[in-house]
Parts: C-alpha cells; structure tokens; sequence
C-alpha cells in the first residue's frame, strides 16, 4: 500500500511538473509571436482542402505588422497593422470578412492563468517542423464548449510553427505548419506589446457564451449591424447581429467554419467559429437586447 501511494505521488509530480512545463512554453508563443521578425511558408489543410501561404511578421516603427500571401487559388495580400486590418489586395471582389477569415494568424495565447481555466496544458513530447527541433504542447478543453488544440514550438525561440485543432475523441479537424522559416537579422523587435481601448459590448447581452471567453473585439456595421469577437485564448467565435429577416436558421458547414443562425425581436444572429456545434447554437439562441 506504501508502495502504491509513494507510487501515485510521483505519478501526480510528474503530470504537475508537466503541466508546468507547458505552462512556461506558452508563455514563451507569447513572447515569440510578438517580439520576432520572421517571414516563412505555411501549409493548411482543413475539411479535405490544401493552402499555402506565405507568412511575414515584420515591424514598422516597433509596431508589428503581419503580411499573409496566398501561394494558392486566388492571389491576395491581407495586412494587418497592430493587429488591426490595414489593406488587403486581391484578385477580383474579395470582401472584408474573407479577408478577416485567414488560416494563420499570429496566434498570441491569453494569459496562461486565464487558459488554464479552459484547457489543460501538457508538455506531450518531441518533434521536427520545418527542419527545427520543437516540443509539443497539447491544449485539453476542460468542457464540451471547444475543441482541443496541438501546438508545435520551436525550442530556441518558442514561435508557433505549427497548430491542430482536435476532438475529444482525438479527431483531426484542422491543421497548419510551416514547412519553411527563417528569422529576421537584427533587432526587429516590438518594445512593448500593442495596446487597444478594451471593447465594450453595448446594447446586447450574451450569456450563453461558454467560460472563459472574453470580448476582443466590437465593430458596427450599415444599417446598425454588429459584429463581436469572443476568445478564450486560443479558440475564438464571431456573434454577427443584424437587423431584417433571418438569412440562416439553424446548422451551416464550410469545412471547418461552422455557423449557426437564429433569429427573434427583430433581428438576426449568426455565430461563426471553430467551436462545437451544439456550443454555437447556445450562444446564437442567447443572444438579448441589454435595457
């Protein structure tokens, strides 16, 4: 009996130790993903389709500024300055959410405290991206409400070369990674990370949004449409509110992007993200006026 408990002691060391490993890596992502110059080439692969992408982290004055190019279809160019969408050019009518809708991002974690409360983060093992050595961290949601995630980091600097997203039953929906990088000579670095005025959600409530996730971003749009932008850190969810009939009711699929429309009281709500079906459908139905 001494045996077996001295034996679950250590076992339980070693997962926290684990745990905490992770933990400090995340940390790390951050850190890379917003002090670093880099320019590579990304592969995604969702729902059965291949893109390519050419990715470039760059800074103007100390601030960052993101450049995707697709390799693949169409071409376009999509800037994001600070974090904010600067231009975009494209062949033919591209609209802004298209552009918005890109399969890599700068992905920058919330705070590791703030994800832990959502996921559970464990150091998982070893790997080779992109002819790097890299750790993997796997992200385990702690509630049906999201999916799991995989992430590759490279082990000198920490910079996210690659990303999947999982089911609980360990499904692969999703994935991207660099099959080329390079960093930048110098010190092309970010002083300090970017700040924003926090957004404010005015006029609408919605409390079916799962725990932990957080508003990053409330925009207007014609004819005193809405657009909100929830994350926990690592997933996020748009809430688009519109006023006039429903355009979509109930389930909706591209690829991975799923959608979920409801309507009432006027108005119509579409819920859009990388999130279980059954958890953007809780959202769209909550969605309320605020008095």
């Amino acid at each position: 009996m001494r045996a077996a408990l001295l034996f679950t002691a250590l076992a339980w060391s070693v997962v926290a130790s684990a745990d905490e490993a992770a933990a400090n890596w995340i940390q790390r992502m951050n850190g890379a993903m917003h002090g670093l110059a880099y320019r590579g080439v990304v592969v995604y692969v969702r729902g059965g389709q291949l893109q390519a992408l050419e990715v470039e982290r760059r800074f103007v004055d100390g601030m960052p500024e993101d450049v995707l190019r697709t390799l693949t279809g169409e071409p376009r160019e999509v800037v994001r300055a600070g974090g904010r969408l600067a231009s975009v050019a494209a062949a033919g009518v591209l609209r802004i959410e298209d552009a918005l809708d890109e399969p890599w991002t700068t992905l920058v974690a919330g705070p590791v405290a703030d994800l832990e409360a959502s996921y559970r983060l464990t150091l998982t093992g070893e790997a080779r991206v992109a002819g790097r050595p890299a750790v993997v961290v796997d992200a385990i949601p702690r509630d049906d409400a999201r999916y799991g995630y995989r992430l590759w980091l490279e082990r000198e600097s920490g910079l996210l070369l690659g990303s999947a997203v999982l089911t609980a039953a360990g499904q692969l929906l999703e994935q991207s990674m660099f099959t080329q990088v390079e960093f930048a000579a110098g010190p092309a670095r970010a002083t300090a990370p970017p700040t924003a005025a926090e957004p404010k959600l005015i006029g609408w409530s919605v409390p079916g949004m799962p725990a932990g996730f957080r508003l990053v971003a409330a925009r207007e749009h014609e004819g005193a449409g809405r657009h909100l932008v929830f994350s926990d850190g690592l997933a996020s969810v748009s809430v688009y509110i519109e006023p006039g009939p429903a355009r979509l009711l109930g389930h909706a699929q591209r690829a991975l992007m799923r959608a979920y429309g409801a309507s009432g009281d006027g108005f119509h709500v579409v819920v859009v993200g990388e999130l279980p079906p059954g958890a953007l459908e809780r959202i769209a139905r909550s969605v309320r006026r605020a008095d």
